[in-house]
């Protein structure tokens, strides 16, 4: 490209060149501004560049030249040029080392439908021009160009293929003088057709025409449309006109996403003309393009930007048949960036509840979808969604209903966004019991002692919520003064280990625990704790128990025989202290697994009454 600023005179002017990729100022010495050359046209010459250098430049450029003599301001004319040349950006040039080769494999990001905001960077033409997309484009969808040798039976002259799922596969053929696009549709009987879409070396200003004019005739099946034969038609004829027209009307600077480089831009304009023939006894030859759904003109506008060692453009864009409007943007990425869910908070919900619960992903685009949904659900269970508040690309809250829900577990949170998929985070959602207390161990004392009283909860929330923890025994309906909690140990949320006093003078059998959290509330074990005494609890021996269990060591299912079928529990602690089964029972005989518990040694205690029977039992692999 040749830049030429005359208006001085016509002889006397100064050129700044672009050649390949490095800016040649030709020599400075060659311009020649007469003695009598006016401070007017040296003013109008340096709004010429305003727009280049700025307007702080300009103003100083101003003030500076009033006070030089005609050598001086010659002088500075010349620095001026030559400064201008540096600061104006240069040119490359694409040649066939910057193209694919056999091996070759990039990565792409299309989106689509395209933002209407980026559509006039699209358009941008012209020098120096800088195409800014590192924001307003979304990746919908990831593919990638895999350069391949095409195989023996490849049409004519192909010695390049391209793989990918959005243009399936194409034919190349690259030599020095540039790329040439194979057609085959050989089901269809097109083949062997080809037009240039790309000359080398790729310069800006290049522009390249090209045509091609396809005629074939047979039979509906030879274009593998058999149904034709069916309703009357024996043959068929098929007229394709093809013109393409490429230039390169810009270069600069491409901003992407992950990258940034300089570019040439080219413009291409495809119109197409086809039409459909087909021949019967009673019609002879009719244009069935509507039959075929064939539309028969067709103009095709795209913008495509090439850089060095790219192995093909850089970004795409296609608009629609008005040139004013982008179908689909495919741009080159670094690495495929797949949306996903990462985090919900919180995780957990529990039955009667509504909550809030927000959700965060990553690459995701959950402002740019006006459809999305979301969906709480276990199995075929469903928890009923309020509101979904989209928040930004990344985060939104769901308001989540657990009300009525009688299916406990983990659910899958999906959700499903128009322009990143539907995306799944498996049992991420945990819906859980309200909070109760299950039991405590032992369940009896002696008095005028201190014992470590063993309580577990359902959902509670002791640790985590430690500084409102409270825990009291109750006769009656008031507070023990006989038998206090002195101390405790939080071990976990659900697991507490209470230090209990219980004075002689205790005189009340049966005591109640309460225990709560500001979360919890206040959760109560009504009658749960028993106090020994002369002529209560019963510790019965092994000739007087209440059941007969066996087998002892057991290793799957442990067996009762009850000698009355009186309510009774049955409880299973571990030599930590801790309550690991525990199970109502009423029946003469039950048998219940224990497959789950770790082999070791623990003690089974049944209760029923003021009765007790305490049996150690060993569980075995």
């Amino acid at each position: 490209m040749e830049i030429t600023i005359n208006k001085i005179r016509k002889q006397k002017c100064l050129r700044v060149f672009f050649t390949k990729s490095s800016l040649q100022f030709v020599s400075a010495s060659i311009v020649h501004f007469p003695s009598n050359y006016k401070l007017a046209n040296l003013t109008k010459l340096s709004k010429s560049l305003k727009s280049v250098l700025g307007s702080s430049f300009y103003s100083f450029f101003l003030t500076y030249i009033r006070n030089l003599p005609d050598t001086h301001m010659r002088n500075y004319l010349s620095i001026l040029f030559a400064s201008f040349a540096l600061f104006t950006q240069a040119q490359i040039t694409v040649s066939l080392s910057d193209y694919g080769k056999i091996g070759d494999k990039t990565y792409i990001a299309i989106d689509t439908p395209v933002a209407s905001s980026i559509v006039p960077t699209i358009m941008l033409t012209g020098a120096n021009k800088t195409w800014n997309f590192a924001s307003g484009v979304i990746a919908n969808t990831y593919d990638s160009f895999m350069y391949v040798a095409p195989a023996a039976n490849a049409p004519s002259g192909a010695n390049l293929k391209i793989l990918s799922s959005t243009i399936g596969q194409q034919y190349n053929q690259v030599d020095a003088s540039g790329v040439k696009m194979i057609i085959d549709r050989s089901n269809n009987k097109i083949d062997g057709l080809n037009f240039k879409i790309l000359s080398f070396p790729l310069t800006y200003g290049n522009t390249i025409v090209d045509s091609l004019h396809y005629y074939k005739a047979g039979t509906p099946t030879d274009f593998n449309a058999p149904m034709l034969a069916t309703i009357g038609y024996d043959s068929v004829r098929a007229e394709i006109h093809l013109h393409d027209s490429s230039t390169c009307v810009g270069y600069g600077t491409l901003v992407l996403p992950d990258t940034s480089l300089s570019v040439l831009q080219v413009k291409i304009t495809t119109v197409t003309n086809t039409n459909l023939y087909a021949h019967s006894a009673f019609t002879g030859w009719v244009n069935i393009n509507s039959l075929a759904n064939i539309q028969e003109n067709q103009r095709i506008i795209e913008y495509q930007w090439y850089g060095k060692n790219t192995k093909g453009y850089m970004a795409r864009a296609l608009m629609d048949t008005t040139g004013q409007k982008a179908q689909n943007f495919i741009y080159r990425v670094r690495k495929i960036t797949i949306p996903k869910l990462v985090a919900i908070s919180p995780a957990v919900g529990m039955q009667t509840q509504n909550l809030d619960v927000h959700v965060f992903g990553l690459y995701t685009h959950f402002t740019q979808g006006s459809s999305l949904s979301v969906n709480v659900r276990l199995g075929a269970s469903k928890l009923f969604v309020n509101s979904v508040t989209v928040i930004n690309d990344t985060a939104l809250t769901v308001n989540v209903s657990v009300l009525n829900t009688n299916q406990l577990g983990n659910y899958d949170v999906v959700i499903n966004d128009p322009i990143s998929g539907v995306l799944t985070m498996s049992g991420a959602f945990k819906v859980v019991p309200l909070p109760s207390l299950k039991a405590l161990s032992p369940a009896s004392a002696a008095r005028a002692a201190t014992h470590t009283i063993s309580v577990y909860g359902i959902s509670t929330h002791f640790k985590s919520d430690s500084s409102s923890f409270v825990a009291n025994f109750y006769e009656v309906g008031a507070l023990s003064t006989n038998v206090k909690v002195i101390g405790r140990t939080l071990v976990n949320d659900t697991f507490v280990k209470l230090q209990v006093s219980i004075d002689a003078a205790a005189n009340k059998t049966v005591y109640t625990l309460k225990v709560g959290t500001s979360i919890d509330g206040l959760l109560a074990l009504v009658d749960s704790f028993r106090v020994d005494n002369a002529t209560g609890i019963t510790i019965n021996s092994k000739d007087e128990s209440l059941a007969i269990v066996y087998p002892n060591p057991v290793s799957n299912y442990l067996n009762f025989d009850f000698k009355n079928t009186l309510p009774c529990t049955i409880s299973v602690v571990n030599t930590m202290g801790e309550l690991v089964l525990t199970e109502r029972m009423g029946e003469a005989k039950k048998s219940i697994s224990i497959e789950s518990l770790a082999a070791g040694i623990y003690l089974l205690t049944i209760e029923q009454g003021n009765s007790i029977q305490r049996i150690k039992l060993i569980k075995q692999d």
